[in-house]
Formats: C-alpha cells, structure tokens, sequence
C-alpha cells in the first residue's frame, strides 16, 4: 500500500479519531505512544528511542512509507482493542520496563502503589540498622522478599528496582562517612536482599525469567558504575519459583530458594553450603507482595481486560478464592514484624481486611488508589504462636 507524504501531527490526529471511534480509553495518548514506538523501531540502528515526549519536537517532520505502514498496522491492531502493551511489547511499571505479551496480566498503574509502600518499608529498615553518625551499631542485617502472583515479574522487579536505589543510597552514605571518619571500619557491608516472585503460570514465568534478566544486567551496570564492587553488587538478588500461591506446599520452595539465595560465608559454614535449619533456623520473610486474581466472576470487563488470562484476572464469584488460601502460604512464610501488602477488588477492602486479621496480622489498613477507590490492605504480623 502507498501511503501519502504527511506528517507526524497530522497522523496522530487521524489516529486518535480512528480510536476514539473504537472506543479506546485514551486514544490520544495511545496513537502518541503508537507514534512513537514506530519511529523506534523503524528508526535508524542504535538511535535513541522516540519517546512520547520528544513527538513535539518532531510534530511537522514528515514520516517515511516504510514507518507509516508500521504505523498503520499499530493503530489497526489497537482498534481492535488488542492491549497498548501487547503491540509495543513492553510496559513501564516503577521506573523499568517489562516485557509482556499474550499470557501474561498485563501491570497496571494502580499497582506501583505496592511498589511505593514496599519501598517505603524496605527504606525503613535500612535506615534503622545503618550507621549514619559515625558510632557502633549492629551490622545491617538480611532481607527477603515474596511476590506472590509476579505474573510477568511486576512487583518483584519494581520492588527489586526500588530495593537498588536503596542500596545505592547506603553505599553512598557509607562513603561519606568513611571520608568524615576513617575509623569507621566494617559498617560498609551492605545488607543482602532476597526477592522471590512466585506464579503458576509457564508463560507468565517466561517473560518473568527475560525480565529479570534484563534488569539485573541493567542493575549491574549501574552498581558498578556508581562504585560498587562485584560482592556488593551481588547483595540483591531476584529468583522465581514456579508453584501455586494458595498451596501451602509452595511454603518449602519459597524457604528453600530463599535458603540458598541468603546463604553466605557469614550465615553457611563455607563447608555446607547448602542451607540447614541450623544455619538458617527461620528464613521468614521481612515483606510479602500480592496482586492476585481478584476480579470477581461475571464482572463486565472490557476487550482489554479480556485480553489477559482469565486465570489471572478472575477469582470466584465474590473475587476471594485465591486470596483467602493465598493468605494462609503468607502466615506460613511470616514471622514477628512481617509485613504484607495484597491488592484486592474495590468493594473488599473489608473482607480482606478481616483475612488478614484472621492470619495474625495487625495494624492493618486499606488504601486508596488514585480514584478514591479500596485498592490494597496491609498489616504486620505480630503472632509468636502459630494456630495448630
């Protein structure tokens, strides 16, 4: 097909006609986005990508045959009201890029707020075992991490992104304070951090596997360039386990890999490396994420919804069947001062409040997205005796 000599603006503005008659949500964000992500691919080799953003600059260029017919399949897919992020292949959620497809839940915006509490928490911590003064504190200690539904990796990469800049933070704090005083010795290791993203689904733990791999690569390169050395950067990890997240036998898995991820010279016996009740007795978890299943069953949903797997959007006919099992694989990997996070559907806010307390977490709370809407409860686990 030939397509006419015209313009970037020009295009766009077609395009956002074409899907807002198709009933797109934001279709002029979407034909920009589209817009784009065509002259990136089509871009010369090892060009900068084309971001939304920058599409002003370049509003009156004139676009190419080759990128308008790339173009043009993008729009006519979307008008079909195939995902945003199943065209591009990708999707921005907390600071990084996943890859998704067909299989995988595709994350959602609301969802970085889970991101943005665990980091809070994770950031908390730090702080109160690290040595910012200069006096004799204890050395900070290890933490561990479970996403439970990661689907394409969502909450454990976000969480593992956030848990980067964490360390590097520290790392710089420890710096400066080796500068201040010299004498301050050993307070410089950083602490290890373990994050593990369960999912059932074979599909949804191929893109996971990709993703994890695309950022630690990204992580490595950046820790090492900020002065980190190669034991350091080291100190966090990202791992997946393939298992159903409301079977309690998953339990083991999950303290397994953590045993084996935690396990250093300083906690395994350098001739036993593999580790044992007696090396690491507990091995509880310190923070546990969820966006499970939730939706409940018959809930209209639109074409883009539907586009996700149904295992991984719909649960039951009151949207709690994953969560209230899932619930009792997270009061297994607890201990005293654990603290969880599980989005949940608007209007159960409050049975899933009740869930938690039901499970020995206290101090639990709902929060709001964005919209005003119940998006996802947290609490801390402070039960020394487990039920029978």
């Amino acid at each position: 097909m030939t397509y006419p000599r015209t313009s970037v603006r020009q295009m766009i503005n077609n395009a956002g006609g074409r899907l807002r008659a198709a009933g797109v949500d934001s279709p002029r964000v979407d034909a920009e986005l589209l817009m784009a992500h065509a002259l990136t691919v089509k871009g010369a080799p090892g060009a900068e990508p084309v971001t939304r953003s920058s599409l002003f600059f370049r509003r009156q260029d004139h676009v190419d045959p080759d990128t308008a017919e790339f173009f043009e399949s993008c729009i006519s897919r979307r008008e079909q009201r195939e995902p945003l992020q199943h065209i591009m292949g990708t999707v921005r959620f907390a600071g990084i890029d996943l890859l998704v497809g067909p299989g995988a839940f595709v994350p959602r915006p609301e969802t970085e707020l889970i991101v943005e509490w665990a980091g809070k928490q994770l950031r908390r911590a730090l702080d109160n075992r690290s040595d910012k003064d200069g006096s004799s504190k204890p050395v900070p200690t290890d933490y561990t991490i479970v996403d439970l539904c990661t689907g394409p990796g969502t909450l454990a990469l976000g969480v593992a992104h956030a848990a980067g800049n964490a360390l590097l933070s520290l790392h710089r704090d420890f710096r400066e304070q080796k500068a201040v005083n010299p004498h301050v010795g050993s307070v410089g290791r950083l602490p290890r951090i373990c994050i593990v993203g369960v999912d059932t689904s074979d599909v949804a733990l191929d893109y996971a596997r990709r993703n994890v791999e695309a950022f630690m690569q990204n992580w490595r390169a950046e820790a090492l360039d900020a002065g980190l050395s190669e034991d350091d950067v080291d100190q966090l990890s990202v791992s997946l386990c393939a298992g159903d997240v409301t079977d309690p036998t998953i339990v083991k898995s999950i303290r397994d890999l953590c045993g084996r991820d935690m396990c250093d010279r300083e906690r395994c016996d350098s001739d036993n490396p593999e580790p044992t009740r007696e090396t690491t007795p507990e091995l509880e978890v310190d923070i546990v994420v969820s966006n499970p299943p939730y939706v409940p069953e018959n809930t209209a949903i639109s074409p883009e919804v539907a586009a996700d797997p149904h295992d991984a959007v719909f649960a039951g006919a009151d949207g709690m069947s994953v969560i209230v099992p899932m619930m009792a694989v997270v009061e297994d990997l607890s201990g005293p001062g654990t603290v969880v996070a599980v989005e949940h559907d608007e209007l159960n806010g409050p049975v899933t409040s009740q869930c938690l307390n039901d499970h020995g977490f206290t101090d639990v709370e709902i929060h709001k997205d964005l919209a005003g809407r119940d998006r996802f409860v947290t609490g801390i686990w402070a039960v020394h005796t487990r039920k029978a």
